[in-house]
């Protein structure tokens, strides 16, 4: 993604805060600015003095450590509760979950094009991460994989299977306070689909 600008990273930042607030409203609290005058910085959270913004952030609320559930899991505490309460809530969320863009992001030649885009990207690491016959192996199952199942992603695109949901779930991303934050997700690049 391009940051290369003051407002594509008020732009990105915004655009974090929008898609994590839907499922951590309570973390995410939005974008302030980060001022300098006078030789010192300050934080404008209203966004008002924008001629001294020099960078922007994100205002978040701090999790308990010890309430995430990877912490949880290694503790051996996370029970199946935890388990089913996430996966309700989950649920639920993806059900409400913008599908406009599925073609865009969950057609066959769209996902082909990222495929095609993330082996070129991570070609150099061939001989430090991956042998090269395991980068040809990974690389050709990926690409047959999308032209055999072409029917099925077609049909998921069609039925608004192809959400805009969080794209990066995992154990460090789930705090299990009184309502349960879920976030870190990250978004799609707009500029190469």
């Amino acid at each position: 993604m391009d940051y290369s600008t003051l407002e594509k990273r008020r732009h990105f930042y915004d655009e974090e805060n929008r898609l994590n607030r839907r499922l951590a409203p309570n973390t995410y609290l939005g974008t302030v600015g980060i001022g300098h005058a006078h030789g010192s910085f300050f934080l404008d959270e209203k966004l008002a003095d924008r001629e001294r913004v020099v960078e922007y952030a994100i205002k978040m609320n701090r999790l308990p450590e010890d309430r995430m559930l990877d912490y949880l899991v290694r503790h051996a505490a996370a029970k199946a509760s935890h388990m089913s309460a996430i996966a309700k809530k989950l649920a639920a969320f993806h059900e409400k979950c913008a599908c406009d863009k599925s073609e865009r992001y969950g057609s066959a030649p769209a996902i082909a094009a990222k495929v095609t885009d993330n082996f070129r990207e991570s070609r150099s690491f061939i001989g430090r991460t991956l042998s090269e016959n395991s980068f040809k192996t990974i690389q050709a199952y990926s690409e047959s994989f999308v032209k055999a199942n072409s029917d099925l992603l077609a049909r998921r695109v069609a039925e608004g299977r192809v959400r805009e949901g969080h794209g990066d779930l995992r154990a460090e991303h789930i705090c299990l306070v009184s309502d349960i934050e879920i976030f870190d997700c990250i978004e799609f690049d707009e500029a190469r689909t």
